[in-house]
């Protein structure tokens, strides 16, 4: 007797939304934050525009190197970084 293989639905078509944000996401998945430091006016303003500075916060967002490596060794040294890291926001 032959045996019946079920069918596969093809993938579902993502969303523009979802596909802009898929990296961010798919680092997220894996305890991985993205962060951005020492962006440029143009480049700042098309995150912004994209929706990616809404999505990060301003605590994944900073004005240069210096002040993320700062805020990444103070955020090691407290519960901050699962916090973040799972998308929540700091008060």
């Amino acid at each position: 007797m032959l045996e019946r293989i079920p069918r596969q639905r093809p993938p579902r078509a993502r969303s523009r939304r979802e596909r802009k944000f898929a990296a961010e996401e798919k680092l997220r998945n894996h305890d991985k934050a993205l962060w951005l430091a020492a962006l440029n006016p143009e480049v700042l303003a098309m995150v912004k525009q994209s929706g990616l500075a809404d999505r990060l916060g301003r605590e994944r967002m900073l004005f240069n190197l210096e002040v993320a490596v700062e805020r990444y060794a103070r955020m090691n040294s407290t519960s901050e970084v699962a916090s973040i890291d799972s998308g929540g926001v700091q008060n």
